[in-house]
């Protein structure tokens, strides 16, 4: 894996009720960025996330895992966490660490007490979030039914960037909304296909949406959508990663972990809209004892903020952080402001489930 300046990487917790489908959600991302060449099942044990003896004996996450994949030149940090409230510290360590939560929805079970939770969650800390709605493919998945109960616990800032072909047995593909494009899959492999025409106005009217959220960012762009012009793809762009950073859109996608449609669709979308750790326009940020807020830049002292820590039976103690600004190097001597001591790192790498890169 090679290395990425912050411009090019995005970090997103995965959240949501247990059983929604996350941990299978990085198993198409890392299928789909040919990492494995296989798709692996909670219920086969085999997944990269869930790797520990535990897990795979309950078939549930216990413990948040990174699952770093590579997307047109892009790094995507998933952060993988539990799902049952038992193990809800994970949750809350990760999002730390995190500059979005990708909310993953079953399409069967709606919201659930675990999803309500994570919402009210990250909407309290000003965290983007972009939700996932998954199992399309299972008998009474109901798209529409999951939008309508969002739009009326959580507001109508949460869009649709995607639209449904089908559903349950059914279900065959989606509609972007915002390139006015659909696709129908079979497994992962797509083609384009037109649009239906009974679909048409609907796509237009979700569309108009986007932009209204967009034009709301900006005094221009707002007399651009008044005189019924259209924005360029950089204003575009720029709008809707500001509105998404202002919570004022939460982009909804729809698809298939299992079956893989709408995964494509997703990793774009958080591929041009999520935010980079570095993004002045940004809410979050960490404040040292001096009170002051350390900037994201790699010219600024070395900070980072250690999210979890775990237990190698052959290496010992791994702590997994996220460098806040500087850089740190393997021979870097650091200063443990918890012990309030200063230590030195014993070896680099990045994780991947349990595989040490």
């Amino acid at each position: 894996m090679k290395s990425y300046p912050t411009n090019k990487i995005r970090n997103l917790s995965l959240v949501g009720h247990s059983g929604s489908g996350k941990t299978q959600l990085t198993e198409a991302c890392l299928y789909l960025t040919k990492v494995i060449n296989r798709v692996g099942k909670v219920e086969d044990k085999n997944t990269v996330s869930d790797y520990s003896k535990q897990e795979m004996k309950r078939g549930i996450s216990i413990s948040s895992s990174v699952i770093p994949v590579e997307h047109n030149d892009i790094k995507i940090n998933f952060i993988d966490t539990p799902g049952y409230f038992d193990f809800e510290r994970e949750v809350y360590q990760s999002l730390r660490a995190s500059e979005a939560a990708l909310i993953v929805i079953d399409a069967v079970n709606g919201i659930e007490v675990g999803t309500e939770k994570v919402l009210r969650y990250t909407e309290s800390i000003d965290l983007p979030r972009i939700i996932f709605v998954n199992k399309m493919d299972k008998e009474n998945a109901n798209f529409n039914k999951c939008v309508s109960d969002l739009h009326e616990r959580f507001g109508k800032n949460i869009i649709p960037f995607t639209l449904t072909l089908g559903e349950g047995e059914d279900f065959k593909g989606v509609i972007d909304v915002i390139d006015k494009k659909a696709f129908e899959y079979n497994g992962f492999e797509f083609k384009e296909v037109p649009i239906p025409e009974d679909r048409v106005e609907e796509v237009n009217v979700v569309f108009d949406e986007i932009c209204e959220v967009v034009a709301q960012t900006d005094d221009d762009l707002m007399e651009k959508y008044f005189n019924g012009e259209e924005f360029t793809h950089e204003e575009f762009k720029k709008a809707l990663v500001s509105a998404l950073l202002e919570g004022s859109c939460v982009p909804l996608i729809a698809g298939s972990a299992l079956t893989g449609v709408g995964v494509d669709v997703l990793l774009e979308i958080i591929e041009k809209y999520m935010p980079t750790p570095d993004d002045e326009r940004a809410k979050y940020g960490f404040r040292h004892a001096d009170d002051k807020q350390r900037k994201f830049s790699v010219d600024e002292p070395m900070s980072a903020v250690v999210f979890k820590t775990i237990v190698d039976p052959f290496v010992g103690k791994i702590s997994i952080f996220k460098v806040i600004s500087g850089k740190i190097t393997k021979d870097t001597l650091i200063y443990n402001s918890s012990k309030e001591v200063d230590e030195k790192i014993g070896d680099l790498f990045f994780l991947r489930g349990k595989e040490q890169i």
